[in-house]
This record gives C-alpha cells, sequence and structure tokens, in this order.
C-alpha cells in the first residue's frame, strides 16, 4: 500500500526576501533506521546516490531524507512526525543566528553537518545542507511545533522583505 501523502503543519506559503528563502519541505520522506551499524558518523550528512540525505541523527540512528517513494531500507517512517523546513540564501546564517546560540560559522558548521540544538526555544535538527553552492539549512522540528518555527523565522527575518515566492 502506498504512503499517504505528507500534510504539513505549516499553513504559510514559501516566502523569500532580501537574500534569504523560507520553504516548507515537509514532503520529504523521512525514514529513521536503528540498531545497524550508521552507514554516516553522527553529526555528519552525507548526499546519496538517489539524490537523498543520510543523516547522522544519532549515535546508532540515521535519518533518511528523500524525495518521492519512501527509502526502501528498513526503518521507521517519520513522515508526519517531522516538520521540515528548508532557510536557503547568502543571509540565511545571519538570520538564523538572532534565533540560533550556535556558531554557525563555516568552521564549526561547515556544509554537510548536522546539529541538535535550541532554536527560539524550540528544539532543532539542524543540517547545513548547501545546495549548489549556495548556504542552505534544513530545519527538522516535531510536528507540533512547525507552525511556531516557521513563525519564529519570519519574525526574525521581517526587515528582509518576505513576499509569497513560487
Amino acid at each position: 500500500m502506498p504512503s499517504p501523502v505528507a500534510v504539513s503543519a505549516v499553513s504559510g506559503p514559501a516566502v523569500s526576501g532580501r537574500g534569504v528563502r523560507l520553504a516548507d519541505v515537509s514532503g520529504l520522506h523521512k525514514t529513521v533506521v536503528r540498531g545497524a551499524p550508521p552507514t554516516v558518523a553522527f553529526g555528519l550528512v552525507e548526499r546519496r546516490a538517489d539524490g537523498g540525505l543520510a543523516l547522522g541523527y544519532g549515535y546508532d540512528e540515521v535519518l533518511l531524507l528523500t524525495q518521492g517513494a519512501p527509502s526502501s531500507d528498513d526503518g521507521v517512517d517519520l513522515t508526519h512526525g517531522l516538520t521540515a523546513l528548508r532557510l536557503s540564501g547568502p543571509l540565511a546564517t545571519e538570520l538564523l543566528s538572532r534565533v540560533c546560540a550556535l556558531d554557525l560559522s563555516d568552521p564549526l558548521t561547515p556544509d554537510a553537518t548536522l546539529r541538535r540544538c535550541p532554536l527560539a526555544g524550540l528544539a532543532v535538527v539542524l543540517v547545513r545542507d548547501d545546495v549548489r553552492s549556495e548556504r542552505s539549512y534544513l530545519l527538522l522540528v516535531d510536528r507540533s511545533y512547525g507552525q511556531a518555527l516557521y513563525d519564529v523565522l519570519l519574525d526574525a527575518g521581517a526587515e528582509f522583505g518576505w513576499t509569497p515566492s513560487r
């Protein structure tokens, strides 16, 4: 039986502003594989041949993010339990620094890394995943806090002049 389509917890549209874009990408399939020797080390990210991401989610956990059909790997489907937002653009780090106490500079948070951190009081998994050499972050949060995270980012970036994007 096919997996039902993921319905996002975020009611706002994708938006863009000067130097930054925010989009809901909760439709990514999210499968966590536990117990087996991890294929990617904790805190690191690998791009898979199928275009998906393998996240070193825990010391014995890998979270697989894929487009389209769920991953064929045996694991637990977290697609409906996590909201995923993508924040991109040359000013994405500046916006995040307003709501996150982590040092997001390249030496400490380079591309292809994962950090678990509080972001405006929310427990967030922050994944640095640059796309086509542009700074980009995936932000994963429990579904029940998805709208709150979206709203916090909109408020923190209000001066960038958000407008709905396609």
